[in-house]
């Protein structure tokens, strides 16, 4: 059955109130804190956060790839109901993971060469 548009304004904004508590409440990152690696998406609240602040290059200090990550996770999940199961759509969101992925591989890299 498909969702009224309404649902879907509500859903939004309940994720909207969720990731502003958890800017506002500083949370860490639960993988992080568990097995003391970042995960690929560190430090994605906090760029949010500052480039809701304009603070651009402290955002891009956070998490450079925050903004294409979360907007390919906003794709993904509407891709059936907005983008109408586009290929196009399909590869923007494989692009930006593998991107976000090589990023994240070479960052542990660095920093297990850091440790050494």
């Amino acid at each position: 059955m498909r969702e009224s548009k309404t649902h879907i304004i509500y859903y939004h904004l309940l994720i909207f109130a969720v990731i502003a508590i958890l800017i506002i409440a500083k949370f860490p990152c639960p993988f992080k804190a568990i097995l003391n690696v970042p995960c690929p998406a560190c430090g994605t609240l906090h760029a949010l956060n500052s480039l809701i602040n304009l603070r651009f290059y402290e955002s891009l200090k956070y998490n450079p790839f925050s903004v294409p990550l979360v907007a390919a996770v906003w794709i993904g999940i509407h891709k059936n109901s907005i983008f109408k199961k586009s290929v196009f759509v399909d590869v923007i969101i494989i692009v930006i993971s593998l991107v976000v992925i090589y990023y994240y591989i070479m960052k542990l890299s660095n920093r297990t060469i850091a440790a050494i």
